[in-house]
């Protein structure tokens, strides 16, 4: 009769040795922990596959050599009766249930692979993420480990914990994997957008916005957001820089309420003149004529949007005079095209 006493010991540990885990490696490393001090298996492997085709995404494993481990993958997966039939079920399955001893050292994956390390048993458990086959857990050894019986009884809890925490693991992953891609996409965004989140008290600033703030030394953005929402969840402040007999710079700060979410804030900022300040001479005479008519319209605060509608052109060819603005004036956004050009036209007017 198999003792089960160990059985609730085991899972406990797995549980709090996964829920911590730091990531999908960080995972894979915790549960051959697992396998290696707690249960006592020879040799443990934790293989994740890819959705539908369930080829090989990655595999870590203890206990075994390089050598076995590609001759497995060479020749020996498809030989395995035991994984097949997990597979096929969805279920563990050792080899036990399949053969008995010697059909078991007949057959072509022990002959061809699994003597190398003499593994007289295998176990295999699906690993389940929303019932699909997101991985399976082997644990192998000789006839002379004595564990086989409990991890046997225990594999289908090993399986359902190993398949939740691999689960969360790969929501975190692909949530920040889309945070990351999100936060590169705004930092390549032509305008300067700050994110706040008020439920965690967390700000993202883009690259842009970043520059700016510290361009214009804004120590304080939260005064810029200090005036209320109105109804429809849209804030817009316009609050002069810097002036000269030329014009005024400005900053135009629009904030808009999350549809979905009212705790983020996201802000755009936007310097802009006021008043007469063309493009300077030294700048003019490098640009074709639409080129110059695209930037004035960038330094009088237009979207590329409403230039192509003033300008009767489409909105892809607008951006692409405002790179070709950008590449002949040496600068590498609106904000710092605007300051450009009102510099100059500071120092033209000998302030």
């Amino acid at each position: 009769m198999t003792d089960v006493s160990e059985i609730p010991g085991w899972l406990a540990t797995l549980t709090e040795l996964l829920s911590t885990a730091d990531g999908v490696a960080d995972l894979d490393a915790r549960f051959l922990q697992f396998g290696r001090d707690v249960v006592g298996a020879p040799s443990v492997a934790l293989y994740s596959l890819k959705p539908h085709s369930l080829s090989v995404q990655g595999v870590a494993t203890y206990g075994v050599s390089d050598f076995f481990l590609s001759r497995y993958e060479e020749l020996g997966r498809d030989l395995d009766p035991v994984l097949a039939r997990v597979l096929e079920t969805k279920l563990a399955a050792d080899n036990h249930e399949l053969m008995n001893d010697e059909q078991w050292r007949a057959s072509p994956l022990y002959r061809q692979v699994l003597h190398l390390h003499s593994f007289d048993y295998i176990l295999q458990i699906p690993v389940l993420c929303a019932g699909d086959i997101a991985g399976i857990a082997i644990f192998a050894g000789t006839a002379r480990w004595q564990g086989r019986a409990q991890l046997r009884s225990a594999a289908s809890a090993i399986g359902r914990i190993v398949g939740a925490a691999l689960t969360t693991q790969r929501r975190i992953d692909s949530a920040e994997r889309h945070r990351d891609q999100v936060v590169r996409a705004l930092d390549l965004v032509d305008e300067a957008v700050v994110v706040t989140d008020a439920r965690t008290g967390q700000r993202h600033h883009n690259r842009q916005a970043t520059t700016l703030l510290e361009t214009l030394g804004v120590t304080h953005f939260d005064d810029l957001l200090a005036e209320r929402p109105r109804q429809d969840g849209v804030t817009t402040v316009d609050l002069p820089v810097s002036e000269s007999d030329r014009g005024q710079l400005r900053l135009s700060v629009h904030s808009v309420l999350a549809d979905d979410d009212p705790t983020t804030t996201i802000t755009m900022l936007r310097l802009h003149t006021h008043g007469r300040c063309d493009i300077p001479e030294v700048y003019s005479h490098l640009l074709s004529r639409r080129e110059l008519d695209v930037a004035t319209l960038v330094v009088d605060g237009l979207h590329d949007i409403d230039i192509a509608q003033r300008l009767s052109i489409s909105q892809h060819t607008a951006k692409q005079y405002l790179k070709s603005v950008y590449r002949k004036l040496g600068v590498g956004s609106r904000v710092d095209l605007v300051r450009l050009v009102f510099l100059r036209a500071l120092e033209d007017s000998g302030e």
